[in-house]
């Protein structure tokens, strides 16, 4: 893939305590509760940061005339699990989609992969996993083991984002991920053979 140069005007707005991303005449939206263990906590503002923050931004876009509407999604959006996350992404999917058809205004849904990469913190799984494996010398994980992930670097997501701005992806879903899909199970092996074998690993069922 050939290298893109970055755009250096981004114009950060706030809205409704979405961080969207104003690029001339394109707007990205990307919602503020990403974390799914967050969402499962907090239902309620995952509705209304997520899919209502979501109706806002689109609604204030025809307004203001944009002519390209960027949704942040996830690869998982259809998978067996997420809980009000994946829920709440579905939902925004069919917005975008039924709100750009009505109003002549056309999108681009991107569903990433699980990033992973610098300046990652706490609300990062990946991060949260392996700085939990060196402060305490263990990990603990809801979920049997066998889900899948599909991990991208944040730097290449940046990159095919940026890319998504082409006029040849006009109102389509676009899957970023990496190349190869991980069970759980094995990356939590593979975290733990870094540690010489010296982590203590729980699993625990989702209620």
């Amino acid at each position: 893939m050939k290298k893109i140069n970055p755009i250096m005007l981004v114009v950060i707005i706030l809205i409704g305590g979405f961080c969207a991303f104003k690029i001339m005449s394109f707007l990205g939206c990307y919602v503020r509760i990403e974390d799914i263990d967050e969402c499962y906590k907090r239902p309620i503002d995952t509705i209304k940061y997520n899919i209502l923050g979501n109706a806002q931004i689109l609604k204030s876009s025809v307004k203001n005339n944009v002519k390209k509407y960027l949704f942040a999604s996830s690869a998982y959006v259809y998978s067996k699990s997420g809980s009000y996350y994946r829920i709440s992404k579905q939902s925004s999917e069919l917005f975008v989609e039924s709100f750009s058809e009505e109003n002549k205004m056309d999108y681009v849904i991107l569903r990433y992969g699980s990033l992973y990469g610098d300046r990652a913190d706490n609300r990062n799984s990946l991060h949260r996993i392996i700085e939990t494996a060196v402060r305490e010398g263990k990990i603990e994980y809801y979920g049997d083991g066998t889900e899948t992930r599909e991990y991208i670097h944040v730097k290449d997501a940046a990159d095919l984002s940026v890319e998504a701005l082409n006029d040849n992806y006009l109102n389509q879903i676009l899957m970023l991920t990496g190349t190869k899909s991980i069970k759980y199970s094995d990356l939590l092996s593979m975290i733990n053979e870094m540690f010489s074998n010296k982590i203590d690993i729980k699993l625990f069922s989702k209620k």
